[in-house]
């Protein structure tokens, strides 16, 4: 007899797994307990779990342990997933997180499996404009607060930068003049890029797109990061 208990939960998971064994061992005091993990499992335990018999008692119960965590957890485990299921006695395979591919391979065998996972964590949703608008209006402790928010939404340095500096050239071109249709910008982007312009000096503009420029080169050669 075979049961699968496995999950990321994995507190709920071994909670799940420790009530089963207690369960089995009450209503069979004087079955044989054998506790292995993947620091003391071998072939010829695992022989002595699935053939034998104690002196005194029917059957033995094999708690397994997250024996994924070391090295032949297929040979050891899914492949004797069978006999484990079709032995007299009864084994509790305590796992973390399973790919639906093992999983798959335990399905056919066990006599009862549960799975009990965290509930998936919702990216955080962020608008990555918001960062030109911070870099526009010069406000360097709301920049910095919306940076570490990219970060952690899954923005990447590069994208980061790129985003920076296509909004300091929107403010050089605004700052060189010509029409609004000469310019070539989204009239939104347009009006943006026309306040954002009186925050800087043209001089501080100029250096500003340098410094990007210079940043971006110095991390391609690996001399900073972005």
């Amino acid at each position: 007899m075979l049961y699968l208990i496995y999950g990321t939960d994995t507190k709920k998971a071994r909670s799940k797994a420790r009530g089963l064994l207690d369960s089995l061992i009450s209503k069979k005091p004087d079955s044989v307990v054998l506790r292995l993990s993947s620091e003391n499992i071998n072939k010829g335990v695992l022989e002595e779990g699935i053939q034998g018999r104690g002196l005194f008692s029917e059957k033995y119960v094999v708690f397994l342990d997250t024996i994924s965590d070391g090295e032949n957890f297929d040979e050891l485990v899914i492949d004797k997933a069978k006999e484990f299921a079709l032995s007299e006695n009864i084994f509790i395979l305590l796992e973390a997180g399973l790919t639906k591919k093992i999983v798959s391979k335990f399905e056919k065998h066990v006599d009862k499996m549960l799975e009990f996972s965290l509930p998936k964590v919702k990216k955080e949703e962020f608008n990555i404009f918001s960062l030109t608008d911070a870099f526009g209006a010069r406000d360097r402790k709301k920049l910095w607060v919306l940076l570490q928010k990219a970060l952690r939404a899954g923005s990447s340095s590069e994208e980061i930068h790129g985003i920076l500096f296509w909004q300091i050239k929107n403010i050089l071109l605004v700052k060189g003049g010509g029409t609004p249709t000469s310019l070539g910008l989204n009239p939104f982007v347009l009006k943006k890029a026309q306040g954002f312009a009186q925050k800087f000096s043209d001089k501080e503009a100029h250096d500003t797109s340098k410094d990007l420029i210079h940043l971006y080169h110095r991390a391609r050669r690996g001399e900073a990061t972005m």
